[in-house]
């Protein structure tokens, strides 16, 4: 008999026999009797909604009523939606049934599963819908009935389910892939998980998320999510990748690299950002390494405790918790018209060439240190700075600019923010190179 999943006290062997993580292994945290509970609570309730309800009440009797218990009623709703010609509905139940029979694990997670969607789904009304109505719930049952038969040496008749699965639920996953136990797929259209993808206890993950691979390399090469992460509606994790414990990947974005545990990622190529307030030492750190573009100094080393005796030196009798005068930038008002490039690089030559240069070089004294500061190339920020993004760049513009006469409107500040924007620069040292070259 193969297990499927396992308990915390004794991580299991899988399938294939290889050993599986004990950031995805299943925790026992249903309380005893929970299955028979939740089966009776199902059960009552699709009476009633057959009472109320007339036009529901030959389907609820197939899918829930004539069922003994909720492994029966799960086999009927799998085996019915999957069946079609050539392969019947009668001998996919067969299947399901000793899978279930098989690997009683599956039935465990599957419980857990519709925890976790009534948790976390505040549309999900109760766990009647949630069995009958949901498909991520009912696709990850699938692709659990399937990985059963994938570690079983049935690939073939995994690798035909999973197709039947993306034909029905409109969600491709793989039969190999593993998937913890208290996992919400929420919508589940579009959802695509890779060979060698792990997911871990408690993830969620929205609809139109992929973890694949980068090409056409084998071997490990999709992501790996570990416990409570949640990925959100259109993410693109790539390769083989690590998503922390209790991380976020932000809707719409494209991991490329590791993401810390706890952190959130976001953006095209995606950039973790700790869910804690930084020391004063780490954001001196981040400005030598962002807004300086070079190494910083080692939170030990005399030169970080030399900025940081200065730094507190200069909010010496400063009252704590009040704005000073000169923090900061102002924000620039939006004045209906979009930031502009074209308009921004004929206010550059007008306003600011005279001082940065035409090719925003700036201006170097006789000892090759700069006078005025490059605005973009090799030695100027990089795109990880705050100043590469348009509002806070046209705040500081606004704010300050030209030298001793700021006098910039607030659309000639966006419009040159926009085209500085624009200009080649390194790219944010923590996505990578890769990163930095699909940035713009």
């Amino acid at each position: 008999m193969t297990r499927a999943y396992a308990d915390m006290d004794a991580p299991p062997l899988h399938a294939l026999g290889e050993r599986v993580p004990s950031h995805w292994s299943m925790p026992s945290s249903l309380p005893p009797g929970g299955g028979a509970n939740l089966w009776l609570h199902l059960h009552d309730h699709a009476r009633l909604q057959a009472a109320s309800e007339p036009l529901l009440a030959a389907h609820l009797q197939s899918c829930v009523l004539q069922h003994a218990d909720i492994q029966a009623a799960l086999n009927h709703v799998l085996s019915r939606k999957l069946a079609m010609p050539g392969i019947s509905e009668a001998a996919l139940s067969g299947l399901i049934r000793q899978c279930l029979a098989d690997a009683p694990d599956i039935g465990h997670c599957m419980l857990l599963d519709m925890r976790a969607a009534l948790e976390r789904d505040p549309a999900a009304h109760d766990r009647l819908n949630v069995f009958l109505n949901q498909k991520g719930f009912q696709a990850l049952q699938a692709h659990r009935i399937a990985h059963h038969l994938w570690g079983s040496q049935r690939q073939s008749l995994a690798l035909f389910l999973q197709g039947r699965v993306s034909e029905v639920y409109a969600m491709d996953i793989h039969p190999a892939a593993r998937i913890g136990s208290g996992v919400f797929i929420d919508h589940g259209t579009g959802v695509v998980i890779g060979e060698t993808a792990t997911v871990g206890n408690e993830c969620t993950i929205f609809q139109d998320v992929t973890l694949g691979g980068t090409g056409k390399h084998g071997g490990d090469r999709h992501p790996k999510v570990d416990r409570g992460a949640m990925i959100c509606a259109g993410a693109k994790i790539l390769g083989n990748v690590r998503i922390g414990a209790h991380a976020k990947v932000g809707a719409g974005s494209v991991v490329l690299t590791d993401v810390p545990a706890g952190a959130t990622a976001v953006g095209v190529p995606a950039a973790a950002k700790s869910d804690r307030v930084a020391t004063l030492a780490e954001r001196v750190q981040q400005c030598f390494t962002f807004s300086m573009n070079g190494l910083p100094p080692p939170l030990d080393s005399q030169e970080m405790a030399a900025l940081l005796a200065y730094s507190q030196w200069l909010a010496r009798n400063r009252p704590i918790g009040v704005e000073q005068p000169g923090r900061g930038f102002p924000t620039v008002a939006r004045t209906g018209s979009d930031p502009n490039p074209l308009r921004g690089k004929a206010h550059y030559a007008r306003r600011c060439a005279s001082c940065h240069g035409a090719h925003g070089e700036g201006q170097k004294t006789a000892s090759d240190s700069y006078s005025v500061p490059p605005l973009w190339g090799f030695d100027s920020y990089n795109k990880g700075a705050g100043m590469h993004r348009i509002d806070l760049l046209a705040g500081f513009l606004k704010a300050n600019m030209p030298l001793g006469n700021p006098d910039l409107s607030d659309q000639e500040a966006l419009d040159i923010a926009a085209w500085v924007r624009l200009q080649e620069r390194w790219p944010d040292p923590r996505k990578g190179l890769l990163g930095g070259l699909l940035e713009r």
